[in-house]
């Protein structure tokens, strides 16, 4: 929340989103990528992978509730395994669990949850010419939420540790600590209307030898106002913006010039829901993160997102959209084959057939182009991905 950090990996948080005290689910996928490598025949052959190739996984997922009248458990969990036809040192497995406990006391809420996600990252995410990189994260997130006769307010925290296992190949471990306190007020024709102060602090995991390359952690603070409404029974949305500055903590052996900035986070989501079968979503989000590499202190981040769904039947849906986003990694050295500025626009689509009550078939396109400040990494791929999902 403070910083819009490495929590954010983690896949597996998030409450549940039904009432079952028990759901299970498998599911099979089958993908074709025409440019696994992300990157152009020089970094396929650093990377010593074939660009072609078909990924196949297979994994499932749990989620026990255990709800009383005033607080409810849960426990989720899941896991997959990912084998190439081509490229065998690509083979992985991923691991996601969290633990979550929600409470009613009065006019409050209390809110606590740890995860653990484990997953080999992305090529497309990896800003350094290596094949893998395993990224390990925990985190921790608890929260307090009162509200009587419009008045509502709230106390918000979290930590989480992001550890990489190619940290050898220019990759570096984190830990995000946040906090943020809010007030507001609502009532129908005015929807909720809110004020926040945050602070967040990012620090990085030393070398036993500091070099010049070792990133410089920060806190930042500041503070913002939120608002979200809903007009009529179809538009919702809710946006936040917040002036933040940001402060490097300490120095070390580094060639950076560290300073004192100051800059706007902002997150910014609607949905418009046109009939019943169709909804339109927009998102755009504007923040600082803590960054992998050793190259940079952090990475200014930007995203927007639209999409559309709709319901051909009670059993076919279809999404088609698009997203652009622009990462900047700030502060420290330019490195050879190490990404500091990175535009990538993804062009997605597919379809849902709902089988009988429990199996899903499922179809996604995506089209994906990337521009880098280093040309080796500048790519486009076509991936296509079939898979079945069943629920227990």
């Amino acid at each position: 929340m403070a910083c819009g950090a490495a929590q954010a990996q983690s896949g597996g948080g998030g409450m549940p989103q039904n009432s079952d005290r028990f759901t299970a689910e498998a599911h099979a996928r089958t993908t074709y990528d025409s440019n696994l490598a992300a990157g152009n025949t020089a970094v396929s052959s650093v990377r010593q992978i074939d660009p072609e190739d078909v990924t196949y996984t297979l994994g499932g997922s749990v989620i026990l509730q255990l709800p009383s009248a005033k607080q409810t458990i849960f426990v989720r969990g899941g896991a997959d395994i990912l084998r190439h036809d081509k490229n065998d040192n690509l083979d992985s497995e991923s691991l996601a669990a969290a633990l979550g406990y929600l409470r009613r006391i009065g006019p409050c809420g209390l809110m606590a949850q740890a995860t653990y996600d484990r997953r080999q990252a992305l090529l497309q995410d990896l800003t350094v010419a290596v094949s893998k990189n395993t990224i390990e994260v925990q985190s921790a997130t608890g929260g307090l939420t009162c509200g009587r006769r419009g008045i509502n307010g709230g106390l918000q925290g979290n930590i989480s540790q992001s550890r990489n296992t190619a940290t050898g190949s220019g990759f570096v471990d984190s830990q995000t600590v946040g906090a943020t306190l809010s007030v507001g007020y609502q009532n129908a024709r005015l929807g909720n209307v809110g004020a926040f102060a945050r602070y967040g602090e990012v620090t990085y995991e030393r070398a036993l030898v500091p070099t010049a390359l070792q990133p410089n952690g920060f806190e930042s603070y500041g503070a913002g106002f939120s608002y979200s409404r809903a007009i009529g029974q179809r538009i919702n949305g809710a946006a936040s913006i917040a002036y933040m500055i940001q402060k490097p903590q300490g120095t070390v052996l580094t060639l950076g010039t560290l300073k004192t900035s100051k800059n706007i986070s902002a997150d910014v989501n609607m949905n418009y829901e046109a009939s019943r079968r169709t909804r339109f979503s927009v998102a755009y989000s504007l923040s600082n993160q803590a960054s992998s590499t050793v190259n940079a202190d952090y990475v200014r981040s930007q995203l927007v997102r639209a999409s559309v769904d709709y319901t051909l039947n009670p059993r076919i849906t279809l999404r088609a959209g698009a997203s652009a986003s622009r990462d900047n990694y700030r502060g420290g050295l330019n490195l050879p084959l190490q990404i500091r500025k990175n535009e990538q626009v993804l062009v997605f689509g597919g379809g849902r057939l709902k089988i009988g009550r429990k199996i899903e078939m499922s179809l996604d396109v995506t089209h994906t182009d990337r521009n880098a400040d280093v040309n080796q990494f500048d790519y486009n791929s076509n991936r296509v991905t079939l898979g079945v999902t069943s629920t227990f």
